[in-house]
């Protein structure tokens, strides 16, 4: 191996490492309805439309059929979420060890977040309950955070956030590495073998 080799190889382990350094900026706004992400000089700006209330359609004259009617497609989702749910009842150690480690990762993620500026001011319907928020928002004491509340019902929230990619790439794989993943390949078959005896049976009758 000539020199010129130790010189490629730092350098290309440099410029692999670069992207994973550099933080991704996060921009926010609900009062502009406006989102942003910048990225190693990459922008993307997201300024959200108002939902605008569409003129009901006139319903068309459906025609009765003879024979047997085809099972609605919203039974159908209906019946496979109920049978995921059981089944996730009926593994409550698998459920649990889930969302425990959901937890943990969303708290880490929270951890990895550099707060550039964050304001915000919150208000509900109830006096005393705005009262009881502008108690607990002036005990939150986080350098370039500052919360409010209002008794004018506005609601709205700014802030300017970093995160590393090496940060999330290093939570994303801890939980990936972590995760029961015959537990829940083998709950997933269950759901789904569930699923098709409900329909089978369904058929049947």
């Amino acid at each position: 191996m000539g020199p010129l080799f130790y010189i490629i190889l730092p350098a290309t382990f440099v410029g692999l490492a670069i992207p994973f350094v550099i933080p991704i900026s996060l921009r926010f706004d609900s009062t502009q309805r406006f989102f942003g992400v910048r990225w190693m000089g990459i922008s993307f700006t997201k300024i959200l439309a108002r939902k605008r209330l569409k003129p009901p359609k006139e319903v068309p004259v459906i025609r009765e059929k003879i024979g047997k009617p085809k099972e609605k497609p919203e039974k159908k989702k209906r019946e496979k979420i109920r049978a995921g749910g059981e089944l996730l009842l009926k593994e409550r150690e698998l459920t649990f060890e889930l969302l425990q480690k959901g937890y943990r990762s969303i708290l880490d993620l929270v951890r990895s977040v550099s707060i550039r500026e964050l304001e915000g001011s919150f208000s509900t319907s109830d006096p005393m309950w705005n009262g009881v928020l502008a108690g607990m928002l002036t005990h939150i004491h986080v350098k370039n955070v500052n919360l409010s509340a209002n008794f004018q019902n506005v609601n709205y929230v700014r802030g300017s956030l970093q995160v590393r990619p090496y940060r999330l790439v290093k939570i994303a794989a801890g939980l990936l590495i972590h995760l029961p993943c015959r537990k829940i390949i083998k709950t997933l078959l269950s759901i789904r073998s569930s699923s098709e005896r409900r329909n089978h049976r369904g058929k049947c009758a």
